[in-house]
């Protein structure tokens, strides 16, 4: 209120919201990438298999690249970087993304199509 007493007219006020992180909501979803990781047997690296889950999923900013082309750089998650709905979005594009046979195939290239996607299935019920 004070400021807002201060304020000569015709000054311009922004106000910016910002919609909290839900901690069980964060925890859940870390708790489904770790699982998935732990089950592939692609990565060695749980970090490579993140920026691989963010660019399946389309978090990236694009860039340009050295060549002269455009490549994605993958977007942080963390708490002060996106907020709620935007983590839930994030969320859901990388469930997704891990859903498809592209991500399967890569995760596990020697299971059928088939079992890939009920082993795929098993993983992210309740996710």
């Amino acid at each position: 209120n004070w400021f807002f007493n201060k304020a000569q007219p015709g000054e311009m006020v922004e106000i910016t919201t910002r919609r909290e992180r839900i901690g069980a909501y964060h925890r859940m979803h870390m708790a489904m990438e770790q699982l998935v990781f732990n089950s592939q047997e692609r990565f060695d690296d749980f970090n490579q298999y993140r920026m691989w889950l963010k660019v399946g999923s389309g978090f990236v900013n694009w860039l340009p690249g050295p060549k002269g082309g455009v490549i994605p750089v993958p977007k942080s998650i963390s708490y002060g970087s996106i907020e709620q709905d935007e983590m839930e979005k994030v969320h859901a594009d990388m469930v997704a993304f891990l859903r498809t046979e592209h991500a399967q195939k890569a995760l596990w290239p020697h299971l059928t199509p088939a079992k890939r996607a009920d082993f795929m299935d098993t993983l992210l019920t309740g996710f």
